[in-house]
């Protein structure tokens, strides 16, 4: 993957000379080469392309997920590669990520998956019911919060998988990768009107389109 883009100082993510270079036994692969992109807060990016292009790479080493092998990640003016790894957590606390892959706890239902980043982050039982009333409005669950989210309820599955990422109030950046991603954004409107001024990036196989 290669992909320029314009610098601004408003930039809220910036991507600079970024290569991540993965290294197997009989070959090395980039999957991505020198990429610099900028983007300013309050933008909605899209990614496009084909499977294995490199979309879930580049958006995991937005968050240093996945640690680039040259170049630099700035967000919100701090080089990532500098941070030390308690004030990486902290940052990461501002950069919410919704994963290709539904990433629930098999054993509790959906309001629980979506209470447990909350309940590790220490707010209090209180907050944590209000905010998951709120979310299960967003992603359209609602009446649905005692389901499990097992292989035959697919639709729970899929819709709440977005809810544990969104439960910050104000996240500055929403990282959204692969079919999550498009079960959100058909829900655009309530979606939108969460997300506010946040910042959201789109991953997305080459057959879905964004739309900004």
């Amino acid at each position: 993957m290669h992909v320029e883009g314009s610098a601004s100082i408003l930039a809220l993510i910036e991507l600079n000379h970024l290569t991540k270079t993965f290294k197997g036994k009989t070959q090395t692969v980039d999957a991505l080469k020198d990429i610099n992109l900028h983007i300013e807060q309050g933008d909605i990016f899209g990614i496009i392309g084909m499977s294995g292009a490199g979309k879930s790479t580049l958006v995991r080493c937005i968050n240093f997920l996945e640690q680039p092998t040259s170049g630099s990640v700035v967000i919100d003016g701090k080089d990532l590669a500098s941070l030390s790894p308690k004030a990486l957590r902290q940052l990461r606390q501002q950069v919410s990520m919704i994963f290709q892959h539904f990433n629930l706890l098999s054993q509790r239902d959906v309001r629980g998956n979506i209470a447990f980043a909350m309940e590790i982050a220490g707010m209090k039982r209180p907050q944590i019911e209000k905010r998951i009333d709120e979310l299960l409005e967003i992603v359209g669950l609602d009446g649905q919060a005692a389901q499990l989210p097992q292989p035959a309820f697919r639709r729970p599955a899929s819709s709440a998988s977005p809810s544990p990422a969104l439960w910050r109030p104000t996240p500055k950046i929403i990282l959204c990768d692969g079919r999550p991603a498009r079960s959100t954004r058909r829900r655009r409107p309530r979606f939108s009107t969460f997300c506010g001024k946040s910042t959201a990036g789109w991953a997305s196989p080459s057959s879905s389109s964004p739309t900004r």
